[in-house]
């Protein structure tokens, strides 16, 4: 059986996710069918071992902006599709008999390495903000900050949002975004970022078609895309000359989530804020939060002789 075909089959059975699920799927099984067929291999020759070949193989491949390898975080990704395509098999009636539980059950997931999560700091997000009065859009690229900074949603739920999941009340003033596995969830506005989304909807946006429901408007009047969004995000990277950091939207998502603890939020709520599927994916900015306390805490055995 080709493992091609067999792949062309499962993404076709995903066709309920997200668009970028189903771009993650796509090319990373494309990449793995295409190195089956260099290796000469067919669906049911496939074994543990030699998806952790694919794996390593994978794992030599030069990352972004000029880093020597992949990240852990993305090699992983790999195995997961891979692992995932091939349990499918194994249940699906046209490939159930190519493919094994026992292989599946055998292929081992690498470990993610454990990085130091980026984040802003105060003067920084108040650098962000002064420089969208410089921006050709200011009044919206404020309120796409103040929201960013205020909610930690992502860049793809950002760009979604229409204005019927926006309530901007002074005494309960939230949004409703859909998330992952097109999941809802409400998350609150701060007063802030409230009278900046207020400011923005109801005197500075202008769709080309009045019944266009998409909260942020690019230019000529459609929707704003997530890779329009990220060039918004890299203007003001530029113009705030911030360095040490990666100006961009999950940059902004990993500073709400720190900071939301560092305030005494409770971690349980933050996983339900950022619409993470379990609490362990949250824990990660517990430890964040935790290293920084450490940090700050007058521990230096030499000052204090």
């Amino acid at each position: 059986m080709d493992v091609r075909e067999a792949v062309e089959s499962f993404l076709d059975s995903r066709h309920t996710l997200s668009p970028a699920t189903q771009r993650g799927y796509t090319i990373n099984l494309t990449i793995f069918a295409t190195w089956c067929e260099a290796h000469g291999l067919a669906l049911e020759q496939l074994t543990a071992k030699h998806v952790r070949q694919f794996v390593e193989d994978v794992s030599k491949r030069p990352g972004l902006k000029g880093s020597e390898h992949l990240h852990s975080a993305t090699i992983s990704k790999y195995a997961i599709n891979v692992k995932t395509f091939l349990a499918w098999c194994s249940r699906d009636e046209e490939f159930e008999d190519s493919v094994s539980v026992k292989v599946v059950n055998h292929i081992a997931l690498p470990r993610i390495e454990q990085q130091v999560i980026e984040r802003f700091t105060p003067e920084q997000l108040q650098a962000l903000l002064r420089a969208t009065d410089k921006q050709l859009y200011d009044v919206r690229d404020k309120a796409i900050v103040s929201v960013l900074i205020d909610t930690g949603i992502r860049a793809a739920e950002l760009c979604g949002l229409v204005l019927k999941c926006v309530w901007l009340d002074s005494d309960d003033s939230y949004i409703r975004v859909l998330g992952k596995g097109r999941k809802e969830r409400e998350v609150p506005l701060g007063r802030a970022a409230r009278i900046a989304l207020r400011r923005y909807i109801t005197r500075y946006r202008h769709p080309k078609n009045e019944a266009e429901q998409h909260v942020f408007i690019a230019r000529g009047g459609k929707p704003l895309t997530v890779h329009g969004l990220l060039q918004v995000i890299e203007q003001l990277g530029e113009r705030t000359r911030i360095r040490d950091v990666r100006v961009s939207p999950h940059t902004f998502r990993h500073t709400f989530a720190v900071q939301f603890l560092l305030n005494g939020g409770d971690i349980y709520k933050l996983s339900r804020l950022m619409g993470h599927t379990s609490v362990k994916i949250t824990e990660r900015y517990l430890q964040a939060v935790n290293a920084k306390q450490a940090r700050s805490s007058n521990h230096s055995v030499l000052d204090n002789l």
